[in-house]
């Protein structure tokens, strides 16, 4: 058992290796033809940036995404800062830099990865998810009886605060700066799941459906995982399955089959404040504007927020939502079990998270409440 673990974990590094070095792959060449579609949906009007693009990327190859994204990113912030400067308002591009640039890449791409889209899911997707369940069912064996194990969790490196815990860290620290602040850098990752996209929504994959979809896989492997530690457990079980079920079905595939149908992206079970910009001005004016389903999720949402959240926290506290439904707390219930014991215990942590959760609660009301006014 103890090989076909470690045959497992080679599986899973070879991977999580590939998928990494995707990043630094591909290549991209903005021809004439798209380039003038871009101007032409986005409306652009900026000469200054229309023409620093004619000059130094249109036409031109690039083997890497930074350096494509440095050309268009550097020309946009330029041009913007000219036009600003020169109070011409309505020629500032007001898309940000790196997302604007990953739009472009997104069209521009162009080589094997994007060519082989399944055989790259397989080298990465598919060897992740075939090297972590041969890491994780033999434990139905070498685990022994049922029963909690947390034998050596503080010894492992994996586990404790030893160098496999910091390369987690530093990677999903990365991969979370990456995915808010530079799309333009992962849009590789992105081709590998086009079709899935396609096939649930109609549209290429974003860089949020890679985090969708990567959320859904790792909670289900790690669901696994959950189910042969507490399988002695029925309650475990079962809020492993619920918590499993609401993410991959309500925040998952149900929004993005709406979008299919031309409706408003929604995830049914995120309760304001959580969906924090549920009552923002657009959100409101896209839902009315939606038509009989808007009109349905602007109601749910304010009889799940205001009535149904607050009742089934009186009777159930906050765990009925936390560790049953919401897919913050399924990930923390599935991917973060295995450190569940770094957590700080003591009074005083919990009298400071009261005091955020709270203080944070507080402020949220009163913006929204701001928010609310001023559309009204």
């Amino acid at each position: 058992m103890k090989t076909i673990q470690n045959i497992g974990l080679s599986l899973f590094l070879i991977g999580l290796a590939i998928f990494t070095s995707l990043i630094f792959l591909g290549k991209y060449e903005v021809t004439p033809e798209l380039f003038d579609n871009i101007i032409s949906d986005k409306g652009i009007k900026s000469e200054l940036f229309i023409n620093d693009i004619k000059t130094n990327v249109v036409g031109k190859e690039f083997t890497n995404p930074f350096s494509f994204s440095s050309k268009i990113t550097s020309a946009l912030e330029t041009a913007n800062a000219t036009h600003k400067q020169n109070g011409e308002w309505d020629k500032v591009i007001w898309n940000k830099p790196h997302s604007f640039s990953y739009e472009i890449a997104k069209s521009a791409g162009t080589g094997i990865i994007k060519e082989r889209k399944g055989l790259f899911w397989w080298l990465t997707f598919g060897l992740g998810i075939i090297g972590a369940l041969l890491y994780i069912i033999p434990n139905v064996i070498t685990l022994g009886p049922p029963g909690i194990k947390n034998n050596g969790v503080w010894f492992n490196a994996a586990t404790n605060r030893s160098w496999i815990g910091w390369f987690a860290f530093v990677f999903l620290v990365s991969f979370y700066l990456l995915l808010y602040f530079r799309p333009d850098y992962i849009v590789n990752w992105t081709y590998i799941v086009d079709p899935f996209s396609q096939s649930l929504s109609g549209n290429l994959a974003s860089q949020w459906f890679l985090y969708g979809f990567m959320y859904c896989t790792v909670m289900t492997v790690m669901a696994i995982r959950m189910y042969i530690k507490y399988r002695h457990n029925k309650y475990q079980i079962l809020r492993t399955t619920s918590v499993l079920f609401f993410q991959i079905v309500f925040a998952f595939l149900i929004p993005e089959i709406l979008v299919r149908f031309e409706k408003p992206w929604y995830d049914f079970k995120n309760a304001f404040p959580l969906d924090y910009d549920f009552f923002y001005s657009w959100n409101l004016d896209q839902l009315i504007a939606s038509g009989g389903l808007g009109l349905f999720i602007l109601i749910w949402g304010i009889i799940l927020s205001l009535v149904i959240v607050p009742i089934m926290v009186y009777f159930f506290g906050k765990r009925w939502y936390c560790s049953w439904v919401c897919g913050c707390g399924g990930l923390s219930e599935t991917l973060g079990d295995p450190y569940r014991h770094l957590s700080d215990k003591s009074v005083k942590s919990w009298k400071l998270e009261r005091w955020l959760i709270h203080s944070v609660l507080i402020f949220v009301l009163i913006m929204t409440g701001f928010t609310l006014y001023s559309y009204f």
